[in-house]
């Protein structure tokens, strides 16, 4: 799969994405959608575009640094782009599990088997945690309510942590998973 080939699907999936979005959300509730459009705040528009703008580009440095890990090299810096923005289509899938196809892609274009590329994903979704982590302790440190509640996610995303880092733990895990029909 070449580049220009990628690029044309990727252009033609995000316009049948944004179709698909606007039809549903006109069609959906026109009403309800009318009036959140009336009562948004528009001068905040362009700090949330550079925001968002921001995080992605801090994501694809992360993408970056997580190549460099696994040691993928020869990939040029746009069909690394190209595939980590391809992955952005797909966070509405449930879990995420649609961004694999950056994984698929990166094995297309450059030969990376998905089995080592794989664990990339896997760390994107950690760090997101401890992101979110870190924004609901500034959250519970500015309105105070929710401390039990906070601390009880927080022990229990250390312990999800320790006992993947735990390998002969992690694989009982997994091998009693496997009971499960």
């Amino acid at each position: 799969m070449n580049v220009q080939n990628l690029r044309s699907k990727l252009l033609l999936s995000v316009l049948l994405g944004v179709v698909v979005y606007a039809g549903v959300t006109f069609f959906v509730d026109y009403n309800d959608v009318a009036s959140s459009l009336a009562d948004f705040n528009w001068a905040l528009l362009p700090l949330i575009l550079g925001l968002t703008t921001m995080n992605y580009l801090f994501r694809f440095a992360k993408w970056e640094y997580y190549l460099r890990i696994i040691g993928v090299e020869g990939l040029s810096r746009r069909d690394s782009f190209l595939i980590f923005f391809s992955g952005l289509g797909m966070v509405i899938t449930p879990g995420k599990v649609g961004e694999w196809l950056k994984s698929y892609l990166l094995r297309q274009v450059h030969g990376t088997p998905i089995a080592r590329s794989a664990p990339i994903l896997i760390a994107e979704r950690l760090t997101d945690s401890i992101a979110l982590l870190i924004i609901c302790a500034a959250g519970v440190f500015v309105f105070g309510d929710f401390w039990p509640a906070f601390v009880v996610v927080a022990v229990g995303a250390v312990l999800f942590v320790a006992v993947s880092r735990h390998r002969p733990t992690a694989m009982r895990i997994i091998h009693l998973g496997d009971r499960i029909p």
